[in-house]
This record gives structure tokens, sequence and C-alpha cells, in this order.
């Protein structure tokens, strides 16, 4: 089982609403070889999201925080993920930003 974190700061695209970025979202998520069973998401007022996705492997969550230019990544797996670097490589490519934190959650 693999849990990430992985925080993406200064995202320069428009996140006030899951239409403004959906497509990047669903690209990185294909990019990281998952498989989308569901989706579901929330449009926040005035601005900011949730997005969610169950997975054939899990679940990934992205929130927003669009007056921080902010965008939260929550991935859990039941199999084993692609190289997590490589993970953050993708979100760097697609969501256009150098500056990201990357937290594997580690489990007893």
């Amino acid at each position: 089982m693999d849990h990430i974190i992985l925080e993406l700061f200064e995202v320069p695209f428009k996140l006030d609403r899951i239409e403004d970025i959906d497509s990047k979202i669903k690209k990185f998520v294909k990019k990281c070889k998952l498989t989308i069973i569901k989706e579901n998401g929330h449009n926040f007022s005035p601005f900011g999201f949730t997005r969610v996705f169950v997975l054939s492997e899990s679940h990934i969550i992205f929130h927003s925080w669009p007056e921080k230019k902010y965008l939260n990544i929550d991935l859990m797996s039941c199999k084993k993920l692609i190289d997590l670097n490589k993970i953050a490589k993708i979100a760097k490519k697609i969501f256009n930003t150098n500056k990201t934190k990357l937290k594997k959650v580690q489990y007893e």
C-alpha cells in the first residue's frame, strides 16, 4: 500500500473551479497509470474545489486553494505506485510548477 501527499505551490493555472483544470487533473491520473472507476467533485463558494476519484487501485483527491495558487493531491493505492519521484515530475510538468513537496505516509 502506498499513500502520498503531494503539495503543489505557485500553480499558474486558474484553480477556482473544477472545470478550470479538470483536463489536467485527468491527464495526471492517466500518466500515473491509475484507473478511474467513479468521479465526483464540489466547487466551493466563492472559489476552490475538491475533486475525488475512486480508482481501481484505491482513491485520489485534489483540493485547491486558488488564493494561494496551491493544489493538494492525496493519493492512496493498494498496489505499488510508479516511482514517487516520477509522480512528482509528472505533476510539475502537467501543473507547470517547480515548487512541490512530496510526503509518503508511513503505516505500521
